[in-house]
């Protein structure tokens, strides 16, 4: 596998994590 594709899906995963902690709909963050 290309490892590139991996750091381009776990940077997606960030932003999309970034976005929800924002939002402030993370059940995540206490």
């Amino acid at each position: 596998m290309h490892e590139d594709f991996w750091v381009l899906v776990i940077q997606k995963l960030h932003e999309n994590l970034d976005y929800e902690t924002a939002s402030g709909e993370n059940p995540w963050i206490n």
